[in-house]
């Protein structure tokens, strides 16, 4: 009787689930250099979303490649667990790591630029992986956005 009883609560737990809705992308905004190293330049910042769903979760992991002009320049990850009330705005903070290899490109200008207020297209491609209870969803990430510091 037990094992039936598990089934059911697994199986009620996916089928709650496959409501969720997908966190709504709104803003980057606190993005400042973090790190000018003999490798990378590290960019940390905050990614704004907004939950609109009625239960909270936890984003658990970002894997997103960034383009600039169709080249990738760089990845931005996020190892901490950010935990997401219900139906409100939560940030998510990260890191983009950018190769030194990539500011010989006109980035270095770019980055230079958004230091005085001038923005910069950016798309954002990858994965924001959530769960609720043990149970995980990945979400496809792709925007297209304008950023300045």
């Amino acid at each position: 009787m037990p094992k039936y009883l598990i089934i059911l609560v697994f199986g009620l737990l996916f089928v709650s689930c496959s409501d969720f809705e997908e966190p709504e992308f709104e803003e980057i905004h606190s993005l400042k250099i973090h790190e000018f190293s003999g490798k990378f330049v590290v960019l940390k910042g905050m990614a704004r979303f907004v939950n609109p769903n009625k239960l909270s979760f936890k984003v658990k992991s970002i894997d997103v490649d960034v383009h600039k002009k169709g080249n990738k320049i760089g990845k931005v990850t996020h190892t901490e667990i950010t935990k997401v009330k219900p139906e409100q705005k939560f940030d998510v903070p990260f890191i983009l790591k950018i190769p030194k290899e990539e500011l010989s490109n006109g980035l270095l200008n770019d980055l230079m630029g958004m230091l005085s207020g001038r923005k910069v297209k950016l798309n954002f491609e990858g994965t924001l992986k959530v769960s609720k209870m043990g149970i995980g969803k990945t979400i496809p990430i792709k925007y297209e956005y304008e950023i300045k510091m």
